[in-house]
């Protein structure tokens, strides 16, 4: 009860967060800009954000954040690259920065701050091959995703970095040298409306993806970061060719995600199968449900459409009655 409109009682992710995932129109909102990818610039971004906030870009060049006198902080970054309109993502929140790696690829992650809340017990780090059924639980109140080992179904930060490492050195290891010089990797709020989205040196990932504490769910990740290659690098003409990139990364998430687990080539076989098999059940489902509806004919009743057996019957059966009627006549 209560005004739905008041702040204390809207559906929220606890902290104001702004962030913009690029694609298609949705910049349209941030600045004036054509739709279409063949409209590529170079651009320069200054955001002043409020103190405690973190911004990030899709930008090649990030220079150091700065102070204001207004209690705020001074986030500037540079796009030497000519790119278009919808190559420009944004993110801007409290949120808590953490450094993964630097080879073969300087990545760092932002997720949420934890609250302030006791430490809970930690555990040891589980093997990837040995994780087992996710623990039974809750999650502490301020336990943070990738900093606490409590075990109750998401990674310890060494499970995510282990993983997100390999799926890195995998793509580089199959297309070659990246075209990005760095990436940010931006766990995004429950009400993201994707499981994740890629952009220049950026990738949004829902919180789903890495809270499964086997990992199974970073296949998203290596999807998304083939775009750095197919996407991006290999842009499109138009958004009719969108479904070429999506293509290829959809032929490759597999296979990538098997050499980042170091499967074998029957192990990999086995998988793409089994994988190829529900993409094709589900593509036939699908058409069978959107299948073309039976000719137009009169509605019965009870909001039917009669079939056309049940129309030819009913003509028919008119025409008797005509002919009945017309024999009383005379």
């Amino acid at each position: 009860p209560g005004d739905p409109f008041q702040p204390e009682n809207a559906l929220q992710w606890g902290v104001d967060t702004v962030f913009s995932q690029g694609s298609l129109a949705n910049n349209r909102a941030l600045f004036p800009c054509h739709d279409s990818p063949m409209h590529v610039s170079t651009y320069t971004m200054t955001l002043h954000v409020p103190r405690g906030c973190t911004a990030t870009v899709s930008a090649d060049i990030h220079l150091p954040p700065r102070a204001s006198g207004r209690d705020q902080s001074v986030f500037t970054f540079r796009m030497p690259t000519p790119v278009p309109p919808n190559a420009l993502a944004l993110f801007v929140g409290p949120v808590a920065v953490h450094e993964l790696f630097d080879q073969p690829l300087p990545t760092r992650i932002l997720c949420p701050q934890p609250l302030s809340a006791p430490k809970p017990a930690t555990t040891p780090a589980v093997p990837l091959g040995d994780a087992g059924p996710p623990a039974v639980g809750v999650q502490p109140k301020g336990c943070n995703l990738l900093t606490c080992d409590c075990k109750v179904g998401h990674h310890t930060v060494r499970t995510f970095q282990v993983m997100v490492q390999a799926i890195v050195t995998a793509c580089i290891g199959f297309f070659g040298t990246c075209p990005q010089d760095h990436l940010d990797i931006v766990i995004m709020p429950p009400s993201f409306a994707s499981l994740g989205i890629a952009n220049m040196n950026l990738v949004f990932l829902a919180p789903v993806v890495v809270e499964d504490r086997e990992g199974a769910a970073l296949i998203t990740f290596a999807h998304e970061l083939t775009h750095f290659w197919y996407g991006m690098q290999v842009a499109l003409l138009d958004w009719n060719e969108e479904w070429l990139t999506k293509g290829v990364a959809t032929y490759l998430e597999e296979r990538l995600w098997a050499m980042a687990q170091g499967l074998s080539y029957e192990e990999t076989r086995e998988m793409v199968g089994i994988k190829l098999m529900l993409r094709y059940r589900t593509l036939a489902h699908e058409v069978e449900a959107n299948a073309e509806p039976n000719a137009l004919g009169p509605v019965q009743p009870n909001g039917l459409a009669a079939t056309e057996s049940e129309v030819s019957d009913s003509s028919g059966e008119e025409e008797e009655d005509e002919e009945e009627e017309e024999d009383e006549e005379e």
